[in-house]
């Protein structure tokens, strides 16, 4: 009686234990999610572009107190205007020494000053939609564009195309459907092309093309703009140095002649005509884009059809629509911080540039002049002294060349001055946002790392640990002095949306405060701690802080190849001492072999900054003509899977997986030979790949369902469920991996499995499991980095969102993008998982959920740290280039880990439940 009596108690405290644990996952999981998220809206606030439209009225009639006659100085100076957006075009495929017969007819115009080359400077992000806005309206895009690049919505600002729309102009468009998108309705002819397969390079084109050649013998369009893709295909499949690229250039320089033919023809005809040829961003060496390289920010602008200064001038990519406006003759769009190029516009009279600067310098002031003591400013001088000067010239109709000179040059500067000041300060950090997500990340750091406490909560313990988290409050808002405010909390906008905000902060903070009063730190445990396990855990958190160096974050593979190499050689001496053990020399012999894994693999691909431009084995084997050792690579690798996969199966399971390998390997195969990858099979795949991959999709889905009758089946028998739920999932992952990876990269996948089966071995004996997840936590950031992956934009392979699609879908694009991206993240993470179960496997989730709540806070310790780098150094010179785009890395990272973690608690639970029947039974 007395047994049945202690065993009612004891139970519902066992419950409680590892309900509480789901409960601290989960906080962590959500309120470590919320804050990151909320730190990306204080950090990348969407809401500070201009509302205004200009409107004819906004033209100024007069300089000072003069009059100005509009309409003989603000005239159209073209009636037609041909854009030729050609997709990636680098600076050094017009003006490459080695470039030069790529474009011979572009290049003959431009070397007998038929036609102006100028430079054009190009703002991050490198992708194409946020340039389109650029270019048409004026203005620096957010830097989250590079975000909605994958589904882009209408403009909802001030544009080039509205105004020539509104002042009679009819606009046609061929080309990427991304200005469909952006403008749709703004078109009076239009056809977009949407290629959902990196690998054409050619149809994609010749749709544009094949418009092209109706339009021009039409008279009733006066915009036409073009814009061709096929480059940019090229650059991410094959590189920029690719054999492909001087066709490809060639075929645009051929449309180039013939768009230039009828321009002179319109020029004899009367109609003054602007054409101009210009790329939309530039290409890195490795072939992608979206970052701050030289390659990927400096593009070529070539203006042909008018009279214009033939040298080499720099121009930033705002400047085109307050420059194409001006010759239009329509209004400046409102939300321009464009600078005018008068180097386009030598056909103009004195009076005609010297308003044409008035009027963007007097843009250009109004936003200005918004700003506290800018009357004290060397810009407001300038820009008064221009005004004077203009205005007594205009009194005079002085001739004197010189004093025309000096108005322009004091417009200049007042106009690159104000610029330059607009632009620095167009962005508005929401800091109490921010401040807040801090705060709430570094709560959620103590509450994963501590444990919680047996003794009874008190008021005193809520109210320190709320005056901690209030004095941190104070202090970080005071180290940002004056710029603390927040964009929610506005004065004049606190409505019923703010107030719930401000609850669900409150209520946030007051409850992070209760857990965090009720926990404590295991100090007994830290003191326990091996010299191996605070070797690792150092380490770990060195990296963490290296991240406060720009140089460090752009080199950032080269601290894990060195920590990963590091930690095998290490492990590998303590096996040598032991080598007399049979057990012991197997370790140190597949020791061995994964430090020559490691130098191969990082030789891989090139990453980082400094030495992503050097050989690699990726880029030799691309040069291969015959594609034979790519498809051996790839071959290797699925032969590799196979073999793994088949070894580790029950005798009875050994020929269904086997056939179901087989079968997928053989897709995978397929849908590479599909893109000229490998090769080709004599069958001819006529379907562009989209039947083989719904063929592979129903096989993959058809494993799935065998697999999880064999997790069912392990349910009802009670046999390790947990093992053979994760071995499953694992192999979903894997599969999915292997069909969106290129194919050098497919080899990655088993080389990751067989190191954590090595990790496994050498770490079975470990008394802790915590040793064991620094391996996977390295391990995984190493193989992220074999991959290719950098901390630049550029380095995202976009052809993996595109695989098998047949319409655009941006979801199923940014999971794809996500899954191939973060591929080699989650699977040492399922890894690590699934080992924990194999060393305990008759154990319940609480372990497994303690080993969740470890990684998740060494997700969090480089991701807390960095919010403090980035807050501190957001006028830092690499602000955009280097330390933007590594937040959004390790916010996405956190936000794909976190989400694998919540998803795998649906099979705890599950696991919960059996083992809860299990003793029931027994």
């Amino acid at each position: 009686m007395e047994f049945k009596k202690m065993k009612n108690i004891h139970k519902p405290k066992k419950k409680e234990k590892i309900s509480s644990e789901y409960d601290f996952l989960n906080h962590i999981i959500f309120i470590g999610t919320l804050s990151v998220l909320l730190f990306l809206y204080g950090y990348f606030p969407t809401g500070y572009n201009e509302t205004t439209w200009a409107r004819a009225g906004d033209i100024p009639k007069y300089v000072e107190r003069t009059r100005i006659k509009l309409n003989e100085i603000y005239v159209p100076m073209i009636k037609k205007l041909v854009v030729m957006v050609i997709d990636a075009l680098r600076w050094d495929f017009v003006d490459g020494e080695e470039n030069k017969d790529y474009m011979p007819f572009t290049n003959d115009l431009l070397n007998n000053d038929s036609g102006c080359l100028y430079k054009m400077k190009v703002n991050p992000p490198t992708v194409t939609m946020p340039r389109i806005k650029a270019m048409t309206t004026g203005t620096v895009s957010n830097f989250l564009d590079i975000v909605f690049n994958l589904g882009a919505s209408s403009v909802g600002i001030d544009n080039i195309l509205w105004q020539a729309r509104k002042y009679g102009y009819k606009s046609i468009f061929y080309g990427d459907d991304t200005w469909l998108k952006l403008f749709p309705n703004e078109f009076y002819r239009s056809e977009g092309t949407t290629s959902f397969y990196v690998s054409d390079y050619t149809e994609v084109d010749n749709n544009v093309t094949r418009n092209l050649n109706r339009e021009l013998d039409k008279i009733d369009w006066s915009i036409m703009i073009l814009h061709y893709l096929g480059l940019d295909h090229i650059g991410h499949t094959d590189g920029p140095f690719s054999p492909l690229i001087k066709p490809k250039l060639r075929e645009m320089d051929d449309i180039i002649s013939l768009i230039h033919a009828d321009v002179e023809l319109w020029e004899q005809q009367g109609d003054p005509t602007l054409f101009i040829i210009l790329g939309d961003h530039g290409m890195k060496d490795s072939g992608g884009h979206g970052g701050a390289s030289l390659e990927e920010t400096t593009v070529p602008l070539i203006v042909l059809g008018r009279s214009c200064t033939p040298k080499y001038e720099e121009i930033d990519q705002i400047d085109l629509a307050p420059t194409l406006a001006l010759l239009l003759g329509v209004p400046i769009p409102y939300s321009s911080l464009g600078k005018i190029n008068l180097e386009m516009m030598d056909e103009m009279s004195y009076s005609q540039k010297l308003f044409a600067l008035y009027y963007n310098a007097h843009l250009l002031f109004q936003k200005f002049q918004k700003k506290p003591g800018y009357f004290e400013t060397n810009a407001y001088k300038n820009y008064q002294n221009a005004m004077k000067l203009h205005e007594a010239w205009l009194t005079t109709q002085s001739s004197s060349n010189e004093m025309v000179d000096d108005i322009i040059e004091m417009y200049e500067e007042a106009i690159i001055e104000i610029k330059d000041d607009l632009m620095s300060n167009l962005l508005k950090y929401d800091l109490h946002s921010m401040v807040t997500a801090m705060i709430f990340l570094c709560n959620i750091l103590y509450i994963s790392i501590s444990e919680q406490s047996t003794e009874s909560i008190s008021a005193v313990k809520i109210f320190i640990a709320c005056f901690v988290n209030y004095a941190f409050w104070i202090l970080l808002n005071g180290a940002f002095g004056s710029e603390a405010y927040s964009i929610i909390f506005l004065p004049n906008r606190f409505d019923v949306y703010s107030l719930c905000i401000a609850i669900v902060g409150f209520g946030t903070t007051i409850y992070n405060c209760y857990l965090c009063a009720h926990r404590f730190l295991p100090i007994t445990k830290l003191k326990n701690m091996s010299s191996l396990e605070g070797l690792l855990a150092i380490g770990t958190l060195g990296h963490a802080l290296s991240l406060a160096s720009s140089s460090f974050v752009e080199e950032e593979h080269q601290t894990w190849y060195f920590y990963w190499i590091s930690l095998i050689v290490y492990i590998t001496f303590r096996h040598f001492k032991l080598i007399a053990k049979k057990h012991y020399l197997k370790s140190f012999m597949a020791l061995l072999l994964l430090m020559i894994t490691h130098r191969i693999l990082r030789k891989l691909n090139s990453t980082g900054d400094k030495y992503a431009h050097l050989p690699d084995i990726a880029g030799w084997l691309k040069e291969q003509d015959d594609n034979f050792w790519m498809s051996m690579i790839l071959i290797s690798g699925l032969v590799l899977l196979i073999v793994i996969d088949v070894s580790f199966q029950l005798k009875h399971h050994k020929m269904s997986a086997f056939i179901f390998d087989s079968a997928i390997s053989i897709l995978v195969y397929i849908r590479h030979a599909i893109n000229s990858s490998v090769i080709k099979p004599s069958h001819n795949f006529s379907s562009q790949g989209i039947t083989e991959m719904y063929i592979f999709w129903g096989v993959t889905l058809l494993y799935s369902m065998y697999m999880f009758l064999r997790v069912v089946n392990a349910a009802k028998n009670n046999k390790q469920f947990l093992n053979v739920a994760m071995f499953s999932i694992i192999k979903i992952w894997i599969i999915v991996s292997c069909i969106l990876h290129r194919p050098y990269n497919v080899i990655l996948l088993p080389a990751q499995v067989l190191v954590s089966i090595i990790i496994h071995g050498v770490t079975k004996n470990q008394a802790t499991l915590n040793v064991k997840m620094y391996f996977y936590l390295w391990s995984s950031n190493a193989f992220y980095f074999y991959q290719g992956n950098s901390n630049s934009l550029a380095t995202i392979d976009v052809a993996a969102g595109y695989v098998g699609l047949k319409s655009y879908n941006p979801i199923l694009i940014g999971l794809f993008l996500i899954i191939n991206t973060y591929s080699a993240i989650v699977l040492g993470f399922l890894l690590y998982i699934y080992d924990c179960t194999l060393q305990a496997p008759i154990s319940t989730s609480t372990t497994i959920l303690a080993a969740c709540r470890r990684y998740a806070f060494w997700r969090l310790v480089p991701m807390t740290f960095y919010t403090f780098v980035t807050s501190f150094q957001r006028y830092h010179l690499f602000v955009w280039s280097v330390f933007s785009p590594k937040l959004l890395y390790e916010s996405t990272h956190c936000a794909v880990l976190f989400a694998v973690m919540f998803l795998l608690q649906a099979v705890f639970l599950c696991n919960d439940i059996i083992t809860k029947r299990k003793k029931n039974i027994s």
